[in-house]
């Protein structure tokens, strides 16, 4: 069992936030997923919600190590499908915030 205010760190900023504040990608199906419910089998990857983070160009090579993919599996094809993902479930369009000014965690 998971203690409640167990930390992760963001693949993205490095920055250290309790688990619960940030989101957690997983490879699933052959894709980079939100598991939205933090409970996806395998290993995952953790990120903040705020844009500045997810918005920000990532390497498909970090995401690599992170979730323990070999070396070439990530595409950076992979990565910018899940900004865009996230960018639609946030209400986020080429860096206007359509929604809210205030990143929040995204409860589906």
């Amino acid at each position: 069992m998971v203690a409640a205010d167990s930390e992760r760190t963001c693949i993205v900023c490095r920055g250290r936030a309790a688990k619960g504040q940030l989101w957690r990608v997983v490879w699933e199906e052959g894709r980079l997923r939100l598991d939205e419910s933090q409970r996806r089998p395998g290993r995952g990857a953790y990120l903040h919600p705020a844009r500045q983070c997810w918005l920000k160009r990532q390497e498909a090579e970090r995401w690599e190590r992170a979730l323990r993919r070999p070396k070439g599996s990530l595409r950076q094809e992979d990565v910018v499908a899940l900004q865009q993902e996230l960018s639609c479930l946030t209400g986020v369009a080429v860096g206007v915030e359509l929604l809210s000014k205030t990143p929040r965690k995204l409860r589906l």
